[in-house]
This record gives structure tokens, C-alpha cells and sequence, in this order.
């Protein structure tokens, strides 16, 4: 009887080890992740961007010296440079889903806030955002980790809410992080919440187990989802009026 209250005690604590080291490897992984999609960005942006331009201006020069009266030309010209505005467009686009600039030279509010407005302008959507606080003595990893969790919400307002209005509420204050989002739409049920297949979810959750955050996800039948994720910051961010917003 002991030897079994042993074995058993002694596999518990096994599967915890195990438990643990399997999140500190996804979050190495994560880690890992963004740095890559950092590089990846910046290059994208800095030498497509830069290549293009400089064509951009061979092209305007090439065609000061065109003749006038060369309509084909002319409008081949035009067309290139047509073309290289919408693949710059392109490069913009692509550098800023890997990563926003934003995040790394302004900050999580200032990311936030450009997210927030993206979205609005995507979907049309009525939207209220309001933000409290300095973030500026936030961890970079903890700050991406808010990030995509915010974004990972919005992406679900829109795939599943069939919202029409949604509240966005950001505030660091007394030692603490607090992020909101809530829609009027459909309510998301607990079963929905704790499927096994709602990786989406888990990964919102996962993504804060280094700092002990939390993650909840409620719902209200044709009421709306709201999430909720808090995290204790050692070094806290005081309130400071200046960095406070509110639309």
C-alpha cells in the first residue's frame, strides 16, 4: 500500500516535470518565432523596400527623357511605375503581419492602438478603445505575448462573434496589466471554450504561463464574449496621465 501511495506520488511528480519543460520549450520555441519573424521583417522592409525605390527613381528619370509624344513608352513607364507602388504596398503589408514595427520601437499601447484601428478599418465594426498607463517598463517578450494574444481575439471576433461592437480596455496600473476585449455577439459557451481543438484558445493561455498571467474567456448567449487577461508585473508600470487614451 505505501510502495503504491510512492509510485504513484513519484509518477505525479514526473508528469509535472514533464508538464513544465514541454511549456518552457514552447515558450523557447515562441521566443525563437518571433526573433525570426523580426529579422524577417526588417529585411523585407529595409532591402525590398530600399531596391524598390531605388527603381522607383531610375524609372521617373528614365522618363523625364522620353519623348513626349511616345505614348507607348510613356505608358509603359507609367505602368512600371504603377506597379512597383503596389508591390511596395505589398512589401509593407507582409513586413507589418510579421511583425509590427510599432511593437518594437513604441511599445505594446502604441501597437495596440495601430492593431485597433486596422481592425476597425477592416471590418467596420463600431469600436472603443481605451488605454491607461506607461508600458515602457514592460518586458519585450511580455509585451509580444499581449500582442498576440490580442490580435488571436480580434481574429475570432471576426471568424466566430458575428459581433456588430466591440470594447477594447488596456490599463497598467498599481503593479498590474489588465486587457479587455468584449463584442456583442453570439457568447462563446464553456464548451466551446475548453474544446480539445480550440488551439487558438490554448495558445492565448500558453502564452503567459512564464509570467503567471491568466487568461479567462467568458461568454453570454447573444450577449457577447469577453476576455480577460491579467498579469502581476513586478515592476508595475505607474499610471501616468499622459499616456492615457480614449475613443
Amino acid at each position: 500500500m505505501f510502495e503504491d501511495i510512492t509510485d504513484r506520488k513519484r509518477m505525479e511528480n514526473e508528469l509535472k516535470k514533464s508538464r513544465e519543460q514541454l511549456r518552457d520549450l514552447a515558450f523557447h520555441l515562441q521566443t525563437i518565432l518571433e526573433k525570426e519573424r523580426r529579422d524577417i521583417a526588417r529585411e523585407i522592409h529595409d532591402e525590398l523596400g530600399q531596391a524598390l525605390t531605388a527603381l522607383q527613381l531610375d524609372i521617373h528619370s528614365l522618363k523625364k527623357k522620353l519623348p513626349e509624344d511616345d505614348t507607348i513608352l510613356n505608358g509603359k513607364a507609367d505602368s512600371m511605375l504603377s506597379l512597383i507602388d503596389i508591390t511596395n504596398r505589398s512589401v509593407q503589408r507582409i513586413s507589418t503581419h510579421l511583425r509590427p514595427a510599432l511593437l518594437d520601437d513604441l511599445g505594446l499601447t502604441a501597437a495596440i492602438e495601430w492593431q485597433f484601428e486596422e481592425f476597425e478599418k477592416r471590418t467596420g465594426l463600431q469600436c472603443d478603445l481605451e488605454l491607461y498607463g506607461d508600458d515602457s517598463a514592460l518586458e519585450e517578450e511580455l509585451s509580444t505575448a499581449i500582442f498576440r494574444i490580442f490580435q488571436e481575439a480580434l481574429t475570432n471576433i471576426v471568424r466566430h462573434s458575428g459581433a456588430t461592437r466591440v470594447s477594447v480596455r488596456l490599463r497598467l496600473e498599481n503593479g498590474g496589466l489588465l486587457l479587455e476585449v468584449k463584442d456583442n455577439g453570439r457568447g462563446i459557451t464553456k464548451i466551446q471554450a475548453s474544446a480539445p481543438g480550440s488551439f487558438g484558445l490554448i495558445g492565448m493561455q500558453e502564452r503567459l504561463y512564464p509570467w503567471g498571467g491568466e487568461v479567462e474567456i467568458s461568454g453570454i448567449p447573444d450577449k457577447g464574449t469577453t476576455v480577460r487577461v491579467s498579469v502581476s508585473l513586478d515592476n508595475g508600470a505607474a499610471p501616468d496621465d499622459k499616456n492615457n487614451y480614449h475613443r
